[in-house]
């Protein structure tokens, strides 16, 4: 969505600084996600740090696309913050689909 925002000429901020500081501060929001999702087992500080970061991206992100006048963006970002708050109120450790499918299959 940040994508087609950047570059439509049609919505009036194709282009800009704004338009691309969203894309790339949401290409970052989905890398680290990804991180945190996947490799759940690595050092504890690293996920704090990323948590946070992602915290702080999804907040800015939806700020600027506030601004930027993309309702949707903004949607997704709500969306996100949800998922971040599952992801903070869930202990990796446990109910892990990753991890109990892999034991199912030893």
């Amino acid at each position: 969505m940040a994508g087609i925002a950047t570059f439509d000429q049609g919505n009036g901020i194709a282009h800009s600084g704004g338009a691309y500081l969203v894309l790339v501060t949401t290409l970052l929001l989905a890398a680290a996600s990804l991180f945190l999702a996947l490799y759940q087992h690595k050092r504890k500080w690293l996920r704090v740090v990323l948590a946070v970061l992602v915290l702080f991206d999804l907040l800015g992100t939806a700020f600027a696309a506030y601004f930027l006048e993309t309702p949707i963006l903004v949607g997704s970002m709500a969306f996100g913050l949800v998922g971040w708050i599952v992801y903070i109120l869930s202990n990796p450790s446990q109910n892990n689909f990753l991890l109990a499918s892999s034991r199912s299959n030893r």
